[in-house]
């Protein structure tokens, strides 16, 4: 009898529960303390984790653009004093790197967490340095109009 192959478990999104090494991931830049607009760059608080050691993203391969920045813009409406400014996108494979790891978190759909940060403050803003340098800072069409 011929062995079926194993299909990988899949979250409510349809997206599988591992994080591929090359999947884009997307951090929402909610306050403008967070980016460098003139200069074109994200910093690295905001890749900082929160209370929990864990910093919020969205993994956003094959998502059109504008299905990216609605998530974007329900994102910022959830945070006090947030609205939507920008995002920086990098590779898994870039947060992996970094000592640290990417893991699916739904809902809501497509929603994930950076997480394996130190406790110590010093080593998290060492690391937030890296993946600032490594993302890609795109501004919001809704900022730029």
């Amino acid at each position: 009898m011929p062995l079926k192959p194993v299909q990988p478990a899949l979250l409510s999104s349809g997206l599988p529960v591992a994080v591929g090494q090359q999947e884009r991931i997307s951090r929402f830049v909610v306050y403008e303390r967070w980016f460098n607009a003139q200069l074109l760059y994200i910093k690295a608080a905001a890749f900082l984790p929160d209370r929990d050691r864990v910093t919020s993203i969205f993994r956003t391969t094959n998502v059109s653009e504008e299905d990216i920045w609605q998530i974007g813009t329900t994102v910022a409406a959830t945070r006090q004093g947030g609205s939507l400014h920008a995002r920086g996108d990098l590779p898994a494979s870039d947060i992996r790197s970094a000592n640290l790891d990417v893991t699916a978190a739904e809902p809501p759909a497509r929603h994930g967490l950076i997480t394996g940060w130190s406790q110590e403050k010093d080593g998290q803003k060492y690391v937030a340095v890296q993946l600032a340098a490594a993302a890609k800072l795109i501004i919001s069409p809704a900022r730029q109009s």
